[in-house]
C-alpha cells in the first residue's frame, strides 16, 4: 500500500497534461498507456498485500512495464518536440520552409499522379522592412504573427508556411483557378484592412499576393519558388 502511494504524485501530473487545455502533443495514446499502467499497478501492489502469488507475481510484471511506458512515453514526447521545431516556425506557429517543402514535394507529386491541379498562393508584406526601422522589431514580430493568424483563419485547413521572413505560402490542390483568385484578393484586402497596435504606436498592414499555378508556371518545386525574381509579387 505504501508503494502504491509512491505512484499517486506521478498519476495526477500525467493526468493533468493529459487534460491540459494548453498540450499541443499529438500522443494521447501513449499517456493514455502509461496512466492506465500506473493505475493497474497501484491497484496490484494493494491487492497483493493479500499475500496471493498471483497477484504477486502480477505486481512485479506491472513494476517492470510501467517504466517500459514511461521511457516511451518520453521518447514519443521528445520525437513530437524535434519535429515541431524542426517543421514549424517559432515565431508564427505555421510551417517554416523545411515543413513547407516537404509538403510541396509530397502534394506536387500527387496531384502530378492523379492529374488533379496544384497552386500557391504567395502573400508578401512588402512593409515589414519599415516596421521594423520604424517601430522597432517587436512591432515586426507582432505583424508576423498578427498576418499569420489571420491567413489560417481564411485558409481553413490548408497548409500554410513562412517560406522567409516576410513571406507566406499556402498550398492548394484540386481547387477551382476561379476560386483561388477570389480567395487571393479576400486575403489582400483583409490584411490590407488590420489595424495593429503597439504600445502608443499604430499602423497598418499590405500584401501582395501572387497566384502560382503548377503546370502553368512550373513543373518542379524550385520553379515555383523562383517565380518571386521572374514576376515580383503581383495579382496574377
Amino acid at each position: 500500500q505504501v508503494a502504491s502511494l509512491t505512484m499517486v504524485p506521478i498519476t495526477l501530473q500525467i493526468s493533468r497534461e493529459m487534460l491540459s487545455a494548453d498540450n499541443d502533443e499529438a500522443w494521447p495514446l501513449p499517456r493514455i498507456l502509461l496512466l492506465a499502467a500506473l493505475l493497474l499497478h497501484s491497484a496490484l501492489l494493494i491487492a497483493a498485500a493479500t499475500s496471493s502469488t498471483y497477484l504477486f507475481l502480477a505486481a512485479a510484471i506491472s513494476n517492470m512495464l510501467w517504466p517500459i511506458l514511461f521511457s516511451n512515453c518520453l521518447s514519443h514526447r521528445l520525437h513530437t518536440r524535434m519535429v515541431k521545431l524542426l517543421r514549424y516556425d517559432a515565431l508564427t506557429g505555421v510551417f517554416n520552409r523545411r515543413g513547407l517543402e516537404e509538403i510541396l514535394i509530397r502534394e506536387l507529386r500527387r496531384a502530378q499522379k492523379h492529374q488533379q491541379s496544384f497552386a500557391l498562393i504567395r502573400v508578401h508584406l512588402g512593409q515589414l522592412k519599415d516596421i521594423n526601422q520604424r517601430y522597432g522589431y517587436a512591432a515586426g514580430d507582432l505583424a508576423l504573427r498578427h498576418s499569420a493568424r489571420l491567413l489560417r483563419e481564411l485558409v481553413q485547413q490548408h497548409a500554410i508556411g513562412r517560406l522567409s521572413g516576410n513571406d507566406f505560402l499556402l498550398l492548394y490542390s484540386n481547387t477551382p483557378i476561379q476560386q483561388l483568385r477570389k480567395l487571393a484578393l479576400e486575403i489582400e484586402l483583409a490584411i490590407a484592412t488590420q489595424h495593429l497596435e503597439h504600445g502608443d504606436m499604430s499602423f497598418h498592414l499590405h500584401a501582395s499576393v501572387t497566384l502560382i499555378r503548377a503546370g502553368v508556371d512550373g513543373d518542379k518545386m524550385d520553379e515555383l519558388l523562383a517565380l518571386k525574381e521572374k514576376y515580383g509579387f503581383i495579382l496574377l
